[in-house]
């Protein structure tokens, strides 16, 4: 295990230099980004900045036939190279979003000549073994030449005993051991809580959506304010702050363990490291 973990972090480190320089990678998210029972997508557009090196943050409104509002970039998101997406989703749904209405959405966004390289569909479900999921219904909307990827089945992170980050893997396999499920549990209930209540010196639900509507409909200044709300996230949630509150997310996916790296992507090594048994890919 430790050989492959170390295998899997180096050629992590050989893909990102090459996909960092000269591109944009970003993270998609949608409108329905603060609606988890704990700040998930928060923290998975935390993790695919501090580990994968997606930097730049747009927001895709399902309720709005698509439109793609930038939240952090330096160029529009039709210049994307390569494109995470973090949602919730089902065999056939981003969302209540139809597979096929959100492909329409993406392609859309790229109505270029110019497509990305890769688009990694963060969803459960993406790769589900069915005609018309997700995987499939993006790569042919995009034209057939981005390589398309997701995980099969329920996603999630572990953390395998340790509460970095950047440690973390995002994966379709995770277990929780029986002797910490009480302590999982109980932290869990704790971080949902909070996130769900109304409570005035913490990040909250209702905060995080009052920002996110303001991007949506562009109001002056919003941006800022958004980012700004997820750097208290951070703190609230991952950082510091975090062990003064008790509220880690990062202590919580400690607690789950998974064998599989986080990997499911076009380098060839981590196509063979993943196995095809965990990743869809397309072509």
């Amino acid at each position: 295990m430790k050989s492959l973990k170390r295998l899997a972090g180096i050629t992590t480190s050989l893909l990102l230099s090459c996909q960092i320089a000269g591109a944009q990678n970003a993270s998609l998210i949608t409108n329905n980004f603060c609606q988890d029972n704990i700040p998930l997508s928060a923290y998975a557009a935390t993790w695919a900045n501090a580990k994968l090196g997606f930097k730049s943050l747009f927001v895709m409104d399902l309720s709005n036939e698509g439109k793609v509002t930038a939240i952090k970039s330096e160029e529009d998101f039709s210049a994307s190279t390569n494109v995470r997406l973090i949602a919730h989703g089902s065999c056939e749904k981003v969302f209540e979003t139809p597979n096929a209405v959100f492909a329409e959405y993406i392609a859309n966004a790229f109505n270029g000549e110019t497509k990305p390289e890769s688009v990694f569909l963060g969803t459960c479900n993406a790769g589900s073994k069915h005609s018309g999921n997700l995987v499939e219904t993006v790569f042919t909307a995009l034209g057939g030449k981005t390589f398309v990827s997701g995980l099969i089945g329920a996603v999630g992170f572990s953390g395998n005993g340790s509460t970095n980050l950047t440690d973390m893997e995002f994966t379709n396999d995770v277990t929780l051991p029986k002797e910490l499920e009480q302590d999982y549990n109980d932290l869990d209930k704790k971080i949902a809580d909070t996130w769900n209540s109304d409570l005035q010196n913490v990040p909250t639900k209702a905060g995080c959506q009052i920002v996110l509507d303001k991007v949506l409909a562009g109001a002056t200044g919003a941006n800022k304010q958004f980012l700004d709300f997820m750097n208290q996230v951070y703190e609230s949630y991952m950082g510091q702050n975090s062990e003064v509150f008790g509220l880690n997310i990062n202590r919580l996916f400690s607690m789950r363990f998974s064998s599989q790296i986080s990997a499911c992507g076009p380098n060839p090594a981590f196509a063979k490291l993943k196995g095809p048994q965990q990743c869809s890919f397309a072509p």
